[in-house]
């Protein structure tokens, strides 16, 4: 029972240490997701960040976040929202991180970046719904 306990408790402490406690270290995980939109980048970040208004920032299914920041800069035609989960006694750490970037005057790319390989493909849908304009909450 105590080697049982002892691998739990190891593995749960692994866990912890390979989480990306920044954005910058969660854009460097594979756990991502990216798909292009037919409208401009200033429109697709506006409407994600009304999807998660809307859906009070958060993938339900997951942890609800404690806040989430959104900067456009239209100096370098890019968006970014990153969602981070509550602080409690740790540092808050990014859940999900979401670059909006021009392709061209009507199009845009979205990439998101999530904190864990699970979320990948299943918050895709959502966030593309958001993008195009469909206020769906999950």
């Amino acid at each position: 029972m105590r080697k049982y306990v002892t691998i739990a408790i190891a593995l749960v402490l692994t866990g912890c240490a390979t989480s990306a406690t920044t954005v910058d270290e969660l854009v460097n995980t594979n756990n991502q997701d990216s798909f292009t939109v037919g409208n401009g980048y200033q429109q697709t970040y506006r409407n994600i960040r009304s999807g998660l208004e809307k859906c009070r920032g958060l993938e339900s299914s997951w942890n609800t976040p404690s806040f989430v920041r959104s900067d456009l800069y239209t100096d370098i035609n890019e968006g970014r929202i990153t969602i981070y989960s509550k602080g409690g006694m740790a540092k808050s750490k990014p859940l999900v991180y979401v670059n909006v970037s021009e392709v061209d005057d009507s199009n845009s790319k979205v990439n998101i970046y999530y904190q864990w390989r699970g979320h990948v493909g299943s918050g895709y849908k959502m966030y593309q719904n958001w993008a195009n304009g469909n206020m769906t909450c999950p």
